[in-house]
């Protein structure tokens, strides 16, 4: 078999163009972002001009602009008689896109909903089982701060970010893919440093300089990457749970095996 990398580089070249995939197509997978990779796996399904596409949770891990994008080439292809399965609990592509709607649970068909206007709330009571009553949501107030953040800036140019969590309080972090919301998981975890702004944990100041130093605090950071970065693919599950309390159950960094 001969390979023609002239030839290879200009296919891959006008898939990319085709998508409006603007990366350097000589770069490696590994450098780039979780969104880049997304799209690279997409191209690649593209390059083969499929007869049917299915596409599980695409726009996971991509921006607005990308997401646009991937949209866009969709509406092309379902011009030119691509059948198109897309899987998503996102109920915004699925208003985007579908033009009937399958819902499953527990392994199994629990509605079919092709009758327009398509039940997008029909749809969601079938995927869950039950329906959604928002009157009976309550939202829980704490009395007691837990991690104070003042005028937190994770970025150059960034609006600075203040909040309280409260014992036993869900605050949740939302917005659209590269606005900071790892930025701010990791400057919270120790893995990079503000450029301004105070932390206090359980009334003490909070500044850490290390995820160590976070974890001996009392703060734990499970990876939005969890496969590359929230587990070590070589040790077993008791390894694995174990990796935090390794240093206090050793000696000398020999690890006690008898505990």
């Amino acid at each position: 078999v001969l390979f023609n990398p002239g030839r290879v580089r200009r296919e891959a070249k006008a898939v990319a163009d085709r998508m409006g995939l603007a990366i350097d197509l000589r770069a490696r997978i590994s450098d780039l972002s979780l969104a880049d990779r997304q799209m690279v796996a997409i191209a690649r399904a593209m390059a083969h001009q499929p007869k049917v596409l299915i596409l599980d949770e695409p726009t996971s891990s991509l921006s607005s602009a990308e997401a646009d994008r991937l949209f866009a080439l969709l509406d092309r292809l379902r011009e030119h008689g691509v059948a198109i399965l897309y899987i998503s609990h996102r109920m915004s592509d699925i208003r985007r896109l579908a033009d009937r709607i399958v819902s499953m649970r527990d392994g199994v068909i629990s509605g079919v909903f092709d009758r327009k206007p398509l039940d997008y709330e029909g749809a969601v009571n079938a995927m869950l089982g039950r329906k959604i009553h928002l009157d009976r949501i309550v939202a829980r107030n704490s009395a007691r701060p837990v991690l104070t953040i003042d005028g937190l800036r994770i970025a150059q140019g960034a609006r600075p970010i203040s909040l309280t969590l409260g014992d036993g309080e869900v605050v949740a972090i939302t917005g659209l893919v590269g606005v900071g919301k790892t930025a701010l998981a990791e400057t919270l975890f120790g893995v990079r440093k503000p450029l301004s702004g105070t932390m206090m944990l359980s009334g003490k100041p909070y500044a850490p300089g290390s995820t160590g130093e976070a974890i001996a605090a009392g703060v734990f950071l499970v990876a939005k990457d969890r496969s590359e970065n929230g587990i070590v693919g070589d040790f077993n599950i008791q390894e694995n749970i174990s990796l935090p309390f390794h240093k206090r159950m050793s000696r000398l960094g020999v690890l006690k095996r008898s505990i």
